[in-house]
């Protein structure tokens, strides 16, 4: 069998250095590991020659805590059953390990995401200091820059207090990351108190006001109640859920195109389900 670039990186995901991990991860730490400035189909090759622990993991599962036991309860009543359930609670580290992954790229790129556009215009995000886990963002793909002077910033002992600096990604990282799909069969986007004055029209399934896909023509996407609570199910997708599902549903939420998302946070995670609630300024013009 013909050694394809898809077929390499499953294997790659199947070592120990790259467990589980989703292929823009994995070009990203070859880019770093090498020094490289893309990755081309024979660094993936040496990549997966160098690794020291090839040995796969393909009967090694993530599974979330809740059905561990529901799980092993369909297993031989015999010493076995106990054991098989010991095995798959020592994956929960690796699950939890996922679900917080995602969640932080989610909060990187959500700023980034225009309610009627997406990723397509010019956002000039400015965080301070405190605010710039400065590792992550430079692996994600981001590059910073002191707003004033426009110097670009290296590392992270550049960075000084009261001072803004502009975090810049790429269209293309963004889209890249967009794709990385969540661990999760039902995610529900809702506001947790209904503080509208007066709700607007659905103008997101209005096509002269969103350069966006009309939210309707997504049938595995659901708007529970107008402006308070959208559903993105997984079974009805037929596919994993993404990270840009999660945002293009907020725009559900969303007063009109011009809004973004600051940042998610965790109301639920349950069995699977993941109930989020979106930071939306709603109310500046």
């Amino acid at each position: 069998m013909e050694q394809t670039i898809p077929i390499i990186l499953e294997q790659l995901r199947y070592t120990q250095e790259y467990k589980n991990l989703s292929d823009y991860y994995i070009k990203n730490d070859i880019k770093l590991k090498y020094n490289l400035k893309t990755v081309k189909k024979v660094d993936l090759i040496l990549a997966l020659k160098d690794t020291k622990d090839a040995k796969s993991t393909t009967e090694q599962v993530n599974i979330p805590e809740e059905i561990v036991g529901e799980i092993a309860s369909y297993l031989p009543i015999t010493k076995s059953r106990a054991i098989n359930k010991q095995y798959l609670k020592s994956y929960q580290q690796q699950w939890e390990n996922l679900k917080k992954d995602f969640f932080i790229v989610l909060n990187t790129i959500c700023p980034y995401y225009l309610s009627g556009r997406g990723f397509n215009w010019e956002p000039e995000i400015f965080k301070e200091k405190d605010d710039i886990d400065f590792d992550k963002v430079i692996q994600l793909g981001a590059k910073i820059f002191d707003s004033d002077t426009l110097k670009k910033i290296e590392k992270a002992s550049d960075l000084e207090d009261y001072v803004e600096y502009l975090i810049k990604f790429d269209n293309k990282i963004l889209h890249e990351l967009a794709q990385i799909t969540v661990p999760y069969s039902t995610i529900i986007i809702k506001y947790i108190e209904d503080t509208w004055y007066e709700k607007p029209k659905q103008w997101y399934n209005d096509k002269t006001k969103t350069k966006l896909p009309l939210l309707k023509t997504k049938k595995y996407i659901k708007v529970d109640n107008p402006f308070m609570s959208v559903t993105i199910s997984q079974s009805l997708k037929g596919s994993r859920i993404n990270i840009e599902d999660i945002l293009f549903a907020s725009v559900a939420l969303a007063v009109d195109k011009t809004r973004t998302v600051d940042k998610y946070d965790i109301i639920s995670d349950v069995n699977g389900i993941l109930t989020l609630e979106p930071d939306i300024d709603n109310y500046s013009t």
